[in-house]
């Protein structure tokens, strides 16, 4: 029977490359392409269609505040913008068309027995809220989703005979290179499981490809009757499907009530359906079109900045980024000069609330920086000024053969017998003695104990304190104590340094003005703190969602929010 080496399998299959598949990194394949939309639509589409789908309660108020208000159609417009609308509606239909696709059900108990048996009812609402979702049920729905999304690619994955023998010649072309360095073991495999093996790999391949993946769910809402009645989606579903170089797949139109968005199979999502699930799924997410909208009218009522001030800081970056500026704003979906605007306004106007907010650091958490960095430096010159140790051990430790007391009497006992021997007898017989009564990883014949050479910090601190106290050639004359057990300790080797610099402490006053710029600037990189701005404006402004659960989830967010940036 003929056999080959695994080694020559996946590299033959990926075409010699260096790729390793791994099967849980494709747990919801089509969900890592979708979290590319938002980039790929913003990047093929300059110029949106006009939004064509009409609330009948559009003239409600979405949210209210003292500087200003959003209507429903006006936020449905901004939380549904490109992608993101266009996802819940892509959601709708795949939970209709693979409704029938069976999933493995006991993973998602079992995930959601875990959730609830180890997280409170208080931490749960917030990895629920966090996600975008109302209840855990919706949460679990979701991935309910997923998983029958992969199980619809893993279904049409079809591998044929021809492409087994094809990758299986050109193994067998290859296996008598001796210097393979892809070689993953030395173990033989015979042809049949050869074949399992090329055809796992094939099907990793087909499950990595993207546009694959795409193709597979697109067709299957097409033969489903997938069709919509709105031509803003319409149109951007065809540019995502131009993406993947799928424009040979049709987008089916048609007109429809208003009040309709899109209907497949008797199904009909309608507008104001996609509207609450659009708000609840979009609206509490930052650095989203609804949120920057938000945020840029409410900020411009708190602070009053002429345009001339933005058009400079717009002419000033495009002096430095040169031919750079334009493709940098496109990549992030800003493509018309108002869309650059309003992008270096909201900017400027968060840098403003920055430093209302954070633009005094106190005296105290000053202080607290400067002795962090004195005892960083005195740490890390006391590390580089203290020779590194070699030392052997022996540890004793409790045991189901040894008690805690006879575990110290033999460390005792040992360390009588070193004692008892001339000192250039002493590392032979404590290799003797580590090898026969030590109970951890370097009481073996070649090792003896032998711990290697570690430096300050590489030691638990018992231990540490012991073996640095000690001359070399000499051993612990009492055992150490620590939390692994009783360890004796023998150095035979103290590193010989070459002459070090004295340690210099600047003052305070020295590097006051560097420790504030740096501490500004981890709050203004840290996104917990930009929200904790936005949270903090809003409620000056008394801004609130007039749907309850909207509004409930909102101050549950601001919640986690202040516990994060207060401690």
């Amino acid at each position: 029977m003929q056999k080959a080496h695994l080694g020559y399998v996946i590299p033959v299959v990926f075409k010699n490359k260096e790729v390793t598949v791994l099967k849980s990194l494709l747990k919801y394949a089509s969900l890592l392409c979708f979290a590319t939309l938002t980039l790929i639509l913003t990047g093929c589409n300059n110029s949106d269609p006009d939004f064509d789908v009409i609330l009948e309660n559009g003239r409600e108020l979405a949210i209210e505040s003292d500087s200003f208000t959003l209507t429903n159609q006006e936020a449905f417009e901004l939380v549904a913008e490109s992608f993101f609308g266009l996802s819940i509606i892509l959601d709708w239909v795949d939970e209709i068309v693979l409704a029938h696709i069976e999933i493995d059900e006991e993973i998602l108990e079992d995930e959601r027995e875990f959730m609830e048996s180890f997280f409170s009812e208080e931490v749960i609402e917030e990895i629920v809220f966090s996600e975008g979702f109302n209840s855990l049920d919706e949460y679990f729905a979701n991935s309910r989703l997923e998983m029958r999304r992969e199980q619809a690619i893993i279904n049409a994955i079809v591998i044929t005979d021809e492409q087994i023998d094809e990758i299986y010649e050109r193994i067998f072309a290859n296996s008598d290179d001796e210097d393979d360095e892809d070689e993953l073991d030395d173990e033989d495999y015979s042809d049949e499981e050869i074949r399992e093996l090329i055809a796992d790999a094939l099907r990793d391949e087909y499950l990595l490809d993207p546009i694959f993946n795409q193709r597979v769910l697109a067709d299957l809402r097409h033969d489903a009757g997938f069709t919509f009645s709105s031509t803003y989606f319409s149109t951007l579903y065809e540019t995502l499907l131009e993406s993947w170089d799928l424009d040979d797949i049709e987008v089916l139109t048609i007109d429809s009530e208003a009040s309709i968005v899109a209907q497949i199979e008797g199904h009909y999502l309608t507008a104001d359906a996609l509207f609450d699930v659009a708000m609840s799924q979009f609206a509490l997410t930052e650095r989203t079109p609804f949120a920057n909208h938000v945020n840029l009218n409410l900020l411009a009522e708190i602070y009053d900045v002429e345009d001339r001030v933005i058009r400079e800081e717009i002419q000033d970056a495009k002096l430095n980024m040169l031919q750079f500026f334009y493709p940098q704003m496109e990549s992030q979906g800003l493509h018309t000069e108002q869309q650059i605007f309003n992008f270096f306004r909201l900017s400027h106007l968060l840098n403003l609330a920055f430093d209302d907010l954070f633009g005094d650091v106190s005296a105290e958490r000053l202080q607290e920086l400067y002795d962090d960095r004195v005892e960083r430096l005195t740490s890390d010159f006391e590390r580089r000024s203290t020779p590194e140790r070699g030392a052997r051990h022996i540890l004793l430790r409790e045991s189901d053969d040894m008690t805690e007391d006879e575990a110290f009497e033999l460390a005792e006992d040992i360390i009588a017998q070193l004692q008892d021997v001339s000192a250039d007898e002493v590392e032979d017989l404590f290799a003797e003695l580590a090898v026969l009564h030590g109970t951890d990883g370097t009481a073996t014949e070649e090792r003896g104990g032998d711990l290697g050479t570690f430096g300050l910090g590489d030691m638990v601190s018992e231990f540490q304190e012991a073996a640095f106290a000690l001359d070399v050639n000499t051993f612990t004359t009492e055992p150490v104590e620590s939390m692994h057990g009783f360890h004796v300790i023998y150095v035979y080797y103290i590193e010989e340094l070459e002459e070090i610099e004295p340690l210099e402490i600047p003052t305070f006053e020295e590097i006051e003005e560097e420790l504030t710029t740096a501490e500004l600037n981890r709050l203004r990189n840290d996104a917990r703190f930009l929200a904790r701005i936005i949270f903090d404006l809003r409620e000056t402004q008394n801004m609130r969602f007039t749907n309850d659960q909207l509004q409930t989830r909102y101050e549950s967010l601001i919640t986690q929010n202040r516990r994060a940036t207060d401690q």
